[in-house]
């Protein structure tokens, strides 16, 4: 796993991160890279990560908060590995994961992987049929090689905290076509649930400003409506 970056996004609930990470490095004793960027967090939170003291793990601070997807963006560019794993910080690991999901990228017609499907109801059915997929990537976690991610100029910060994943994703298909993504499912990694977003005051309108960029960047509407 000395190629393989893990990137992980907070703001606020270092309880979670500090979980994902424990349970991480117990099943990837190995792992070269952590980098957890955090988004404008109180300092509470900050130094209560930092207590942690996980090994091969870098805390990058942002000092005020720009949204997950600026938070990814800042975090790619001090990776240092070839493969870069973008995982949600309510994500709890429970067996070995990492190299099943990255293996696939070793064919050069995969470019992006992640653990389960999610129906691509977020595209138009132009954009569907046009790609030839009714299923995206699940956005809590998915794996890219660096080189794609920057031909692909990482994420859209247009998107702040929505959408984010479903439009890289976009240009990955519109780019390379729909052999580009690949689900590796089942593996030992569980998603609590927007666990993260869920106490956010803003997330409705979020929501909402994301969607609504996202629908005139790809001149689509949801469910193809």
């Amino acid at each position: 796993m000395d190629e393989t970056t893990i990137i992980i996004a907070q703001f606020g609930r270092s309880d979670l991160t500090v979980n994902c990470v424990q349970s991480l490095i117990e099943h990837h004793p190995a792992l070269a890279e952590i980098l957890i960027v955090d988004d404008g967090s109180r300092t509470p939170e900050v130094a209560s990560l930092q207590s942690a003291q996980f090994e091969n793990c870098t805390i990058l601070r942002r000092p005020t908060r720009s949204g997950v997807t600026a938070s990814w963006n800042f975090a790619a560019r001090f990776a240092r590995g070839k493969t870069l794993i973008f995982l949600n910080n309510d994500a709890i690991t429970t067996g070995e994961w990492c190299g099943e999901l990255t293996s696939p990228l070793k064919d050069d017609s995969c470019l992006m992987t992640g653990p389960e499907w999610r129906p691509a109801v977020d595209l138009s059915i132009e954009m569907r049929e046009a790609w030839k997929v009714e299923s995206l990537l699940s956005g809590w976690c998915f794996a890219i090689q660096r080189d794609v991610f920057e031909t692909l100029n990482g994420f859209d910060e247009n998107l702040q905290l929505y959408f984010s994943d479903t439009d890289l994703q976009c240009r990955c298909l519109d780019q390379f076509g729909s052999h580009a993504i690949h689900a590796v499912e089942d593996l030992p990694l569980r998603h609590l649930g927007q666990q993260t977003t869920r106490g956010l005051a803003t997330r409705s309108q979020q929501w909402n400003n994301d969607r609504s960029h996202f629908e005139k960047k790809w001149n689509c509407s949801r469910s193809g409506s």
